[in-house]
């Protein structure tokens, strides 16, 4: 039973070093982030919440859930709302870009595949 837990303790460990290592890291690397003073900061409010010390939502973000929560609801088609939101220019997948890397990605796994054949003859 104890290495059940000293086994556990030591995972607990090593995540809460790969998150802060993580905080570190994205700050002084990607110049993004809060860096480790951000990770300490969302930890204190996080345990905080938890200790019932301070409510889980600020008041501002509350008046913004209940607004959005008593909103109306709109009545729409399918239709319609994919056509209010058209874009234009060519979508996310086009079908020719497509169509042209399978063929090129089909012609080079015959050609490893001969070449495998070959070998092996």
């Amino acid at each position: 039973m104890p290495e059940y837990i000293l086994t556990f303790v030591v995972a607990l460990a090593a995540a809460a070093l790969v998150i802060a290592a993580a905080a570190f890291l994205t700050t002084e690397r990607f110049g993004t982030g809060r860096g480790a003073r951000g990770l300490r900061q969302d930890t204190r409010r996080a345990w905080d919440v938890v200790r019932r010390r301070r409510p889980l939502t600020t008041p501002a973000a509350s008046d913004e859930l209940e607004r959005v929560v008593s909103a109306e609801p709109v009545e729409t088609s399918l239709d319609d709302f994919f056509a209010a939101n058209v874009t234009p220019g060519t979508g996310y997948l086009d079908a020719e870009v497509l169509v042209d890397r399978v063929g090129r990605a089909a012609t080079a796994a015959k050609a490893a595949a001969s070449r495998t054949t070959s070998r092996a003859s």
